[in-house]
């Protein structure tokens, strides 16, 4: 098992007036190299978008596009009719297949809205464009709950018969069980801990290769993690601007 670390500061950052992203591999004019995404996943950005703005009708296609709102309140619509609104605790997914179009706002006059847009590539090209949005609040709470997978049951179906999606909050001092797989990400969106002796804190990425055998981390905080699952074998990809 080898381990690299992405501390907070070694992040890409943008900002604008209406929004500010954390990147963590390489994005839009953001380029670094080894930073092309991490096997099938390609693009970790951590998102605050101020009130009553976001992202106009932009267009995606043959990518699997997965939605985590750690505060606030998103709002999306999309030229195939399909609209939601998710809060902490719910979970969105797109498939932009063929081809979509969709926007992405946050409706509060007053608050922030703070997310993880993460895209994954598909293995069904050209596939009819999907949205799929699940509470999953229930499943989460002290528990590294699957809920987004190609390669078993979930709440959220992806076409990436290799890719799962895993996500917890956790209590002060919690021992959490990862999966095991060729790659695993770990995002530490909130909260700090301890893997392999070393400290993780918020906004700190483990790109782990063969964990085979079950690992741990301990959450020596309240703390939420972002883990995916995924396989070693990435399809050619470039650089992505949204």
């Amino acid at each position: 098992m080898t381990v690299t670390k992405i501390a907070p500061d070694q992040r890409f950052h943008s900002q604008i007036d209406w929004l500010e992203s954390f990147h963590i591999f390489n994005f839009s004019q953001h380029y670094r190299d080894g930073r092309n995404g991490f096997g099938d996943l390609l693009v970790v950005n951590d998102d605050i978008v101020h009130a009553n703005r976001g992202f106009g009708m932009h267009p995606h296609h043959d990518m699997e596009i997965v939605t985590w709102v750690l505060s606030g309140t998103l709002s999306h619509e999309d030229n195939q009719g399909n609209k939601g609104t998710i809060t902490p605790g719910e979970i969105q997914q797109m498939s932009a297949g063929s081809g979509v179009l969709h926007s992405e706002l946050n409706p509060s006059i007053d608050e922030d809205v703070h997310l993880l847009q993460m895209w994954v590539l598909p293995d069904v090209m050209r596939a009819q464009p999907r949205y799929q949005q699940e509470n999953v609040e229930h499943l989460i709470n002290n528990n590294l709950a699957c809920v987004a997978s190609g390669a078993t049951d979930a709440p959220i179906h992806l076409h990436n018969k290799t890719a799962s999606l895993h996500v917890g909050r956790f209590d002060v001092d919690s021992t959490v069980a990862l999966p095991s797989n060729e790659k695993l990400y770990v995002y530490m969106a909130r909260g700090t801990g301890i893997f392999e002796s070393e400290k993780v804190t918020t906004g700190e990425s483990l790109l782990i290769d063969s964990a085979q055998t079950e690992t741990t981390i301990d959450v020596s905080t309240e703390s939420e993690l972002v883990v995916w699952s995924i396989d070693s074998h990435a399809r050619a990809k470039s650089n992505f601007r949204d």
